[in-house]
């Protein structure tokens, strides 16, 4: 045969075919591979001479794997497809694992693949690397894709539960506040209608011993019921206009009582720079103050209580305000300092017993004050005093700037009202009988209705100077009541109405007042409390009440 007989591209359909196939196909690419040739010059030995036959390039090659392919019945293998056949029904693996090393470590655009038994199973191009590639990562992807949207939506699951419980425990814990403070306004008042009458001093140690133990029932539910309110996310902060002195007097004035009784004297001091008018969150302040200054009461016996209010730093904007109460009793120790504001802390295990608590006030007053932006701390000497003290930032409020609270007149001994007529709208017969029976003490003419409904038939045949109205009533409730009558077109319909509701929460508070009611006391209801809330709405007690 001469070379002028070989035509390019045809030795590998001819000649090649007739030698045995896979020696001289890896021969072929093992040459191409190693030298990196685009073609080779293929010869014969015949009597100690070499022969030329034919020129191999690379399109050669690959018509010879395909026509030896098919020729070994390999199946349908075509060059770029040999990885979704034989390739992977050999091994994988091996194969893409071999192929990237060759690929990599060579710079090859090609590689013959061999099964393990040495047969050629295929060539691989780097398209089909790359197609394989692209296969695999999308297997992946779709997997990863259905366990993250498996993921997904059994972490949407717990989270609904996670709400949905939350949510219960929320309801569960308002509805058994609600629950537990009707009976204690019972229990609580009428002790200290009680305690008004002239008793002998067992009969008056007795009524104390029930006001006290219903009072500290009473911080056992508030507490749980903040905690569980902080834990959850759920407590808020809000800013408005208020007199900070007001707050101070008004905590001391509804803690007098309880300093007398054992033996304390209360006093309030203030800085000159301390400022009148601020913006921040009264109620969460008077709230932190009622229970570092309700602390230093009980754990204070004949001995003084002071609240000292001064200014830490003073700019054209903003204040930050120290508020610290000092006491002369039982003091802290100093191994239990760093561990008084945690949760269930108190300053001593034997404390729940002698003194009572939950070891949650302290807490839940660091809580708030860091919400507020503030600081919490406290200096003790065991047995001989501690002071609680924090710090907040308030924002200074323009002097002509509305405030939102009216400050009512200072009380220095309980008043009487000159027979001001007021009305009280509640559906509990005991509440009833004892928010009449205080507010009669007081020198006040009181008309009682059961129900919202009741409350609107008697205030469009009468006039009344106030009103106090439960929210929970049958028929018509406090909340529809008040918006009915906040539309009449008559003078009754501006005339204060003050809810009055075992409703204990801000979002409770909020409530009443977007229905149009203008203040908002919790139940259980002391004597301060209310007459407080009589002196805000009828008038100083110079103009209005005479004193007893």
């Amino acid at each position: 045969m001469s070379t002028e007989e070989l035509l390019v591209g045809d030795v590998m359909a001819k000649n090649v075919r007739w030698a045995p196939p896979d020696a001289l196909l890896n021969t072929v690419a093992k040459e191409m591979r190693d030298n990196r040739f685009s073609c080779l010059i293929i010869c014969e030995e015949s009597g100690g001479a070499r022969k030329p036959i034919g020129i191999v390039t690379e399109r050669d090659l690959v018509r010879a794997l395909t026509d030896v392919l098919e020729a070994q019945s390999v199946g349908p293998l075509r060059v770029g497809q040999f990885m979704s056949a034989p390739v992977i029904t050999v091994n994988q693996e091996a194969h893409i694992s071999l192929a990237i090393s060759e690929v990599k470590a060579r710079n090859i655009r090609r590689l013959a693949v061999v099964s393990d038994t040495g047969s050629l199973v295929g060539l691989v191009t780097q398209t089909d690397l790359l197609r394989a590639y692209t296969r695999e990562l999308e297997q992946h992807r779709n997997s990863l894709e259905k366990a993250v949207v498996k993921r997904t939506a059994e972490l949407a699951e717990a989270n609904r539960r996670l709400e949905a419980s939350n949510e219960y425990k929320s309801q569960f814990l308002a509805n058994m506040s609600h629950e537990i403070r009707t009976p204690m306004n019972g229990v609580m008042g009428i002790a200290d209608l009680l305690l008004e009458t002239d008793l002998d001093s067992t009969q008056h140690e007795y009524a104390r011993t029930i006001s006290t133990s219903a009072q500290t029932l009473l911080t056992v539910v508030n507490d749980v019921l903040d905690f569980s309110k902080i834990e959850a996310g759920e407590l808020t902060i809000r800013t408005i206009t208020f007199d900070l002195k007001e707050v101070v007097h008004d905590v001391a004035l509804l803690l007098r009582t309880a300093a007398k009784g054992r033996g304390n004297t209360l006093s309030v001091t203030w800085s000159n720079e301390v400022p009148g008018d601020v913006d921040g969150d009264p109620h969460r302040i008077r709230q932190v103050l009622m229970n570092l200054l309700g602390n230093a009461i009980k754990f204070t016996h004949d001995g003084e209580v002071t609240i000292d209010v001064s200014c830490t730093e003073l700019s054209p904007q903003q204040t930050w305000v120290r508020v610290a109460v000092q006491d002369t009793g039982i003091g802290v120790p100093a191994d239990r300092l760093d561990k008084i504001f945690e949760d269930y802390t108190q300053a001593d295990v034997t404390i729940g017993n002698r003194f009572g608590g939950t070891g949650l006030g302290l807490s839940i007053a660091k809580k708030l004050v860091n919400l507020m932006g503030g600081m919490i701390g406290v200096t003790s000497c065991e047995g001989r005093g501690s002071t609680f003290w924090f710090t907040i930032p308030l924002s200074l409020t323009p002097a002509k700037k509305q405030r939102a609270d009216s400050k009512p007149a200072e009380l220095k001994s309980r008043p009487k009202f000159r027979n001001n007529r007021i009305l009280v709208v509640d559906d509990n017969p005991v509440n009833l009988k004892l928010t009449s029976r205080m507010l009669e003490n007081l020198g006040c003419d009181v008309d009682l209705a059961r129900s919202g409904l009741e409350a609107l038939e008697i205030l469009e045949d009468g006039s009344y100077e106030l009103v106090f109205m439960d929210c929970r009533m049958p028929e018509m409730d406090g909340y529809e009541a008040t918006r009915r009558i906040r539309s009449w077109d008559e003078p009754s319909a501006d005339v204060p109405i003050v809810a009055l509701t075992a409703n204990a929460t801000e979002q409770d508070r909020q409530l009443c007042l977007e229905s149009g009611m203008n203040d908002f006391l919790t139940k259980p209801l002391s004597f301060d409390a209310l007459q407080m809330s009589l002196l805000k709405w009828l008038g100083p007690a110079d103009k209005n009440p005479i004193s007893s």
